[in-house]
């Protein structure tokens, strides 16, 4: 367990720096954020994260996005914040403003009582405003998702998921985003999880942006009735962007 989460918490900052010396392409993108964060909930400390975003163009109707994402912070010497996730996601254009894509992810984070997640499923979407200032896309689908909890306990179960995101350019530089996610527990209507980030992104030049950003995850029935249901995560991040 120890070497996968290494792993993970190395796959963002290696895709995101290497690829710096090469030549742009129009199919490829990459984006790599290094943040502090002021984290309230079930961790209250200060901690350093990182993310990073992949995206390619297989075709004109078929593109990969890959993501990982990781946490970490001490208090003293005192380990109280670990968290490591990795999304890949399959989307297939159709004509007009449809697409439907497979999405699967896998995540680990002890402080909230998980030791790993992972799911798979099908989603269809739909982009309704694609521009030049606005942007709004949703999305609906359906995940088989295992849980390994840190009591050992595991559950396996169908939920479904709805998410939404929201973006304006304020300014050329200056771009406002606004997303949020919903997990519902089929098999257990009080099991269903809502996360939301807001974000402010300060592009400086064509590559380095300063993004200032706030997400909350709310889980209504948390497998340990002493945790709290909502962590906030206050973010100021260096974006590069490739």
């Amino acid at each position: 367990m120890c070497n996968q989460k290494i792993m993970i918490m190395c796959i963002g900052f290696v895709i995101g720096f290497f690829n710096c010396g090469y030549s742009r392409s129009s199919d490829f993108s990459d984006e790599a954020e290094l943040c502090y964060s002021d984290t309230a909930g079930n961790t209250d400390v200060v901690v350093f994260s990182a993310k990073n975003s992949m995206e390619y163009a297989f075709t004109q109707n078929i593109e990969g996005i890959w993501k990982a994402a990781g946490r970490y912070g001490k208090s003293g010497e005192e380990k109280n914040a670990e968290r490591y996730s990795t999304e890949l996601r399959i989307n297939y254009l159709f004509a007009g403003k449809v697409y439907s894509s497979v999405i699967t992810k896998w995540m680990t984070d002890e402080f909230a009582g998980i030791d790993w997640q992972y799911y798979i499923g099908p989603a269809f979407g739909y982009r309704f405003i694609e521009g030049p200032a606005h942007f709004l896309s949703a999305e609906a689908g359906v995940n088989y998702t295992v849980l390994d909890y840190t009591d050992h306990s595991t559950e396996r179960t169908i939920e479904g998921r709805a998410f939404a995101e929201y973006e304006y350019v304020i300014m050329p530089k200056t771009r406002f985003k606004s997303s949020l996610e919903f997990f519902y527990n089929f098999e257990e209507s009080k099991a269903f999880n809502l996360n939301s980030e807001i974000s402010l992104v300060n592009s400086l030049d064509e590559y380095f942006a300063i993004k200032t950003s706030l997400e909350i995850e709310y889980e209504n029935k948390p497998v340990d009735s002493t945790l709290k249901k909502t962590d906030s995560i206050l973010s100021l991040a260096i974006v590069f962007a490739y």
